[in-house]
């Protein structure tokens, strides 16, 4: 296995806006949205009843749909004819509903140049262009996926940084003490969102690919299958039980050293009213175990 190189920035997920259809005669707006915690659902109706204070006659209905779920549900609302006119997806699904042509790409269109195109970020523009040159969807945020580590655990084994697969695996093998409930790493192992994003990420690093430049599919490429060797190794060092994005409750607890996340977690790091959600057995009933 050939040194690879940081992995901290090596994946980067888009979270976009998309709109469905027209909302010029729309007197309801009926926006999905992927974000299901409560905090951030109370924020999005507060924008949204801004909204409606400021546009006389509009109304504005918020769906929260879990991520995981999205794509089911959007192809029975298709199936039926009741897709909603804002959706805020990520950027593979808003590939395919363009794909489908069931996007309104000259509303797009028509928001990038109120915006100014240069106000947009080139690489996020081009990852939601047709390949006739509209525009599936409007990015309108994103996030860093990297590694969270314990840097003092790290210092009391000399261990170094988890920038390399050859490091990681290494630290997730001297931090795993599983009779005492601690555990070097964790990786998705539920089929869903979570998964799907740490796998990327390590298959970037090791430029595994799902299409080459002239558009084959080599999914199966040595690259590839090397990638999901590695994923199982990293596996081993996980807790018990099916794992995903709650992977945070252990690292947060002091009972993991490494895993993966985006930048989201910045605010429960730094503030405990926001991280209390994590900071107890109401998902792992194994992890308040032993005290921090």
């Amino acid at each position: 296995m050939n040194n690879r190189t940081s992995l901290f920035v090596a994946g980067t997920v888009l979270a976009n806006g998309l709109l469905i259809s027209s909302l010029a005669h729309a007197a309801t707006v009926e926006f999905w949205t992927a974000q299901t915690q409560t905090d951030r659902l109370q924020n999005i109706e507060l924008l949204a009843s801004t909204f409606e204070a400021l546009n006389d006659g509009v109304t504005v209905k918020v769906v929260a749909v879990d991520e995981n779920e999205m794509a089911t549900q959007m192809a029975a609302a298709v199936a039926a004819g009741t897709t909603p006119q804002l959706i805020e997806v990520n950027s593979e699904i808003i590939m395919a509903l363009g794909e489908e042509g069931i996007v309104d790409t000259k509303t797009h269109q028509g928001v990038i140049q109120d915006i100014g195109k240069s106000r947009f970020h080139k690489g996020a523009l081009t990852t939601l262009t047709s390949p006739s040159g509209e525009y599936y969807g409007l990015p309108y945020h994103g996030f860093i996926q990297g590694i969270w580590y314990r840097k003092d655990w790290f210092d009391e084994k000399g261990l170094a940084a988890p920038n390399t697969w050859e490091n990681i695996e290494k630290a997730a093998k001297a931090l795993t003490d599983k009779a005492n409930n601690q555990y070097g790493i964790l990786v998705g192992t539920k089929q869903d969102s979570y998964t799907e994003q740490v796998f990327t990420q390590l298959a970037l690093s090791n430029n595994a690919s799902q299409f080459d430049a002239n558009g084959n599919l080599v999914f199966n490429s040595p690259a590839t299958l090397e990638t999901i060797e590695y994923y199982k190794e990293l596996a081993k060092y996980n807790p018990p039980g099916p794992q995903n994005w709650r992977a945070r409750d252990y690292y947060l607890q002091g009972k993991m050293g490494m895993f993966f996340y985006s930048t989201y977690i910045m605010d429960d790091l730094a503030l405990a009213e926001v991280a209390k959600g994590s900071l107890s057995s109401a998902n792992f009933k194994e992890a308040q175990r032993r005290h921090l």
